[in-house]
């Protein structure tokens, strides 16, 4: 053998014994999967609106006269108080008008007297003219004094209607139950000349009323509903409210008025609903997030909003077969339930959108964590863990599980508070 054929020999002959290394097997990704929520849900729209109050009065000097001091000295009411109906809350001097009380009581006393002394005398000229003792011109005479009398007590009456209720304006009394505000007048000032004074305001605000406007839409189909013997009336439209800094929609309340008119600027309807708010916790004018529930849906099929992910063609689920294989789903949402989204149709990717709501599959699985590894074709390694509708607002585990992997999706806003 050759040198250079011997180097070259020794050169490859490290490599002859060698073997092609095998491939490294992955493990399978491990999810964890559950099925869907099957119940019955209602549509729900949600909308802002404004709170107001149920009544609202001004109290105003209806007569002239200066404001009269509580006879203690302190004021009859302190600003921003809840007060009783029939509270007096404030008096203008009544001296004057106690007098012209009296003076008219004084005329009516002397415009009676006067019309009993004219009844008798035309009942004396009645027995004399049926004796044929006067004549007829002398009965009349005596007639026309008795109307005159009559009339004139009539008169004295009215005023004296008039003073008493001069003499009763005096006296400003809430004629409802509320919270007064701030005194625009001090006592000792002289009020109501050349104008009804403004002096406070009280507002009822138990209960409180809520103002908001819903599409034409809406308010047409509410309208059908009724007439067509769905729902009786309004009130049978449940409505959850909440305010500034709430969560879960706290109160409840109900539709008591739709407008008489939609407004062909904005295609809208006033409506007004009503709650309690014993507590007054509550303001007027404050802020109001309002939920309507509308129509039932039963066997609604719900899953878990953080299952959920996005493409450019849209929206769609994950689902692990019977052979552990990733199968994409494509899904058309409807609404936010409690951290559940309402699965109204469901179809298999490259297949074409339905164009109808249909019937969809209960019996699927599908992944609500270790998404991110998760892919169409791979097999995995599934473990249920089942989600449960809660009444908080948020998918909870039945049961207690190590996460396999983060979601890459967060749970949005929770969605209208459970039905009871």
């Amino acid at each position: 053998m050759s040198r250079l054929a011997f180097l070259v020999a020794l050169s490859i002959a490290p490599f002859a014994g060698c073997a092609k290394p095998e491939p490294m097997q992955r493990p399978p990704v491990e999810v964890s999967t559950s099925q869907p929520v099957i119940r019955e849900v209602y549509n729900y729209f949600e909308i802002s609106g404004r709170s107001e109050a149920s009544a609202v009065f001004e109290a105003r000097a209806r007569v002239s006269g200066t404001l009269m001091p509580a006879p203690d000295g302190q004021s009859r009411f302190t600003e921003g108080d809840h007060i009783s109906a029939m509270t007096e809350l404030f008096l203008i001097e009544p001296a004057p008008y106690q007098a012209a009380q009296d003076a008219a009581k004084a005329r009516v006393d002397s415009a009676q007297a006067e019309l009993n002394l004219a009844d008798a005398n035309y009942k004396r000229f009645q027995a004399l003219f049926e004796k044929n003792a006067i004549t007829q011109a002398e009965l009349d005479k005596e007639k026309a004094d008795f109307d005159v009398k009559k009339a004139a007590l009539a008169r004295e009456k009215a005023a004296l209607k008039k003073a008493d209720i001069d003499l009763e304006y005096t006296q400003v009394v809430s004629p409802i139950d509320g919270i007064v505000g701030e005194m625009l007048v001090d006592e000792g000032n002289i009020v109501g000349v050349g104008e009804f004074t403004l002096l406070t305001t009280v507002r009822q605000i138990d209960p409180l009323k809520i103002y908001f406007d819903i599409p034409e839409k809406g308010v047409l189909k509410f309208l059908r509903e009724i007439a067509e013997g769905n729902e009786k009336n309004l009130t049978d439209y449940q409505l959850k409210i909440q305010f500034e800094g709430e969560t879960g929609y706290p109160h409840e309340g109900t539709i008591e008025l739709i407008d008489n008119q939609i407004d062909p600027n904005t295609g809208t309807a006033l409506l007004r609903g009503v709650m309690e708010n014993k507590e007054a916790k509550i303001l007027p004018g404050a802020y109001a997030q309002l939920l309507i529930r509308d129509t039932a849906i039963p066997d609604a099929v719900l899953v878990s909003e953080i299952a959920i992910n996005t493409d450019l063609s849209g929206k769609y689920l994950l689902v692990v077969n019977e052979d552990d294989q990733v199968e994409q789903r494509r899904v058309r949402l409807g609404q936010l339930y409690n951290g559940f989204r309402h699965i109204t149709a469901m179809w298999s990717a490259g297949e074409p959108e339905p164009i109808e709501d249909g019937d969809v599959p209960t019996d699927f699985h599908y992944i609500h964590a270790g998404l991110l590894q998760a892919r169409p074709g791979i097999k995995v390694k599934a473990m249920d863990v089942p989600l449960e509708y809660s009444e908080t607002g948020a998918a909870e585990k039945k049961m207690s599980a190590e996460e396999t992997e983060d979601t890459d999706a967060e749970s949005p806003d929770s969605g209208p508070p459970e039905e009871e």
